[in-house]
């Protein structure tokens, strides 16, 4: 019987510390498909509207032909981003808002963070409310959907393209503020 305790012993030993790695494997964060962080692709730079569509609470649209949209990431540190999201519609469409008031055109700070995978990201407004997904289709092409809930709604979509690297010149839709 004492023999037959440590056989058993002896198994189960073998048995959990087995269990252990192959838990310790199959855990996300020992997983190769996160990536370092240097390993995240770089964001930085203007990106502006190719394709745009959008639908405010008042139920008017507006698309790449009436509004100008840009979004400027001016800083990154792995997968964190920060920067701002520049726009103007045409003053015969309807307005849009700043958190505070109805307008028709903005700059509005952003903060973000790039997937553990490197391929979307999450960027919100603040102090506003609103919420953007985005997508990296390419090194230079990116998609984004941008929400916000509330009294003054909307939700838009964009295909976004990187301007050339910081050039002098680089023009973003100008506003008052």
């Amino acid at each position: 019987m004492l023999l037959w305790g440590f056989v058993s012993l002896r198994f189960l030993v073998r048995f959990f510390s087995l269990f252990a790695v192959f838990a310790l494997l199959a855990h996300p964060a020992a997983s190769s498909d996160h990536l370092r962080e240097t390993d995240y692709p770089d964001l930085r730079g203007v990106w502006h509207a190719a394709q745009a569509r959008a639908i405010y609470w008042h139920r008017d649209t507006v698309d790449e032909a009436t509004q100008r949209f840009a979004l400027e990431i001016q800083e990154q540190e792995g997968p964190a981003l920060e920067g701002e999201l520049h726009w103007k519609t045409v003053l015969y469409k309807g307005p849009d808002h700043d958190g505070v008031r109805e307008v028709h055109e903005g700059r509005e700070p952003v903060i973000g963070m790039i997937s553990w995978a490197g391929d979307a990201f999450t960027l919100v407004e603040h102090p506003d409310s609103g919420t953007i997904q985005g997508r990296i289709l390419e090194p230079n092409t990116i998609e984004i959907m941008q929400f916000e809930a509330g009294n003054k709604a909307m939700v838009a979509r964009y295909l976004l393209v990187r301007s050339p690297a910081r050039l002098a010149g680089t023009t973003l839709p100008q506003t008052n503020q």
